[in-house]
C-alpha cells in the first residue's frame, strides 16, 4: 500500500510431509513480515519438524522439534523438544481427528532479559473437515501449560478455510490466535493474525 500509509507485507509458508507404512515425517516454516511507514510492525518466525513412529493403526509415538522467533514479543529465539505419543481417532477423506501429548523442554533467549530453560506439557488437537463438496476447514490447537513457571503458559489456535482453485491451486483464509503469559509487560499476551494467501500443492 502506498499513499498516505506505506504498508509491505510478506508471508510465506512450507508444508512437506511424507508417509510409508511404519512412519510418517512433517516439516513446516513459516514468516510474517510487515512494515507501516518504513517501521517493521511484524516480524516472527517458525521452523517445525514432526517424526511419527505407528504402533498400529490408531497409537504412535512422536518427536516434535520448533525453532521459532517473533521480535515484537522480545523473543530472539525459541526452541523447544517434544517427545510424545499421539491417537487418531478418525482418519478418511470426510474428516480427520487426532490428538498428542508429552513433556517438552523449552530454551528461550530474550532480547533484554537472558535466556532460560523451562519444562511445559504439550498437548494437541489436530481435526479438519471437508466442506461444501471439495473446501476444506482445519482446526489445530497447541496448548503448553508450564511445570517450572506455574501458571504460566502458551495456547496457539489455527483455523483454516481451504478452497480448491484448481487441481494444484488453493485459496487459503488462516486465522491465528497466539496467547503466552511468559512475556513482559508492557508486551502484550495475545496476537492474531489473519492471512489470506495461494497455496499450490505438487
Amino acid at each position: 500500500q502506498t499513499g498516505n500509509t506505506e504498508r509491505l507485507g510478506l508471508v510465506i509458508g512450507f508444508k512437506l510431509d511424507r508417509e510409508d507404512e511404519n512412519s510418517k515425517t512433517g516439516i513446516r516454516f513459516g514468516l510474517i513480515y510487515t512494515e507501516d511507514d518504513k517501521e517493521r510492525s511484524a516480524n516472527s518466525q517458525l521452523l517445525a519438524g514432526q517424526h511419527d513412529i505407528k504402533i498400529d493403526e490408531k497409537w504412535y509415538f512422536f518427536g516434535l522439534v520448533a525453532l521459532s522467533r517473533d521480535e515484537f514479543k522480545d523473543i530472539d529465539f525459541r526452541g523447544a523438544l517434544t517427545p510424545g505419543i499421539g491417537y487418531i481417532f478418525h482418519n478418511d477423506d470426510a474428516w480427520k481427528l487426532r490428538a498428542e501429548v508429552g513433556p517438552t523442554a523449552t530454551y528461550t533467549t530474550w532480547r533484554d532479559a537472558g535466556s532460560e530453560w523451562t519444562f511445559d506439557v504439550y498437548v494437541a488437537v489436530k481435526g479438519e473437515v471437508q466442506v461444501f463438496d471439495a473446501a476444506k476447514l482445519i482446526q489445530n490447537i497447541f496448548w503448553y501449560p508450564s511445570i517450572t513457571n506455574t501458571p504460566d503458559g502458551r495456547f496457539i489456535s489455527e483455523t483454516v478455510f481451504e478452497q480448491p482453485l484448481s487441481e494444484k491451486l488453493f485459496l487459503r483464509i488462516t486465522f491465528i490466535v497466539n496467547y503466552d503469559t511468559t512475556v513482559t509487560a508492557p508486551t502484550k499476551e495475545t496476537d492474531t493474525n489473519l492471512l489470506v494467501t495461494l497455496a499450490i500443492k505438487f
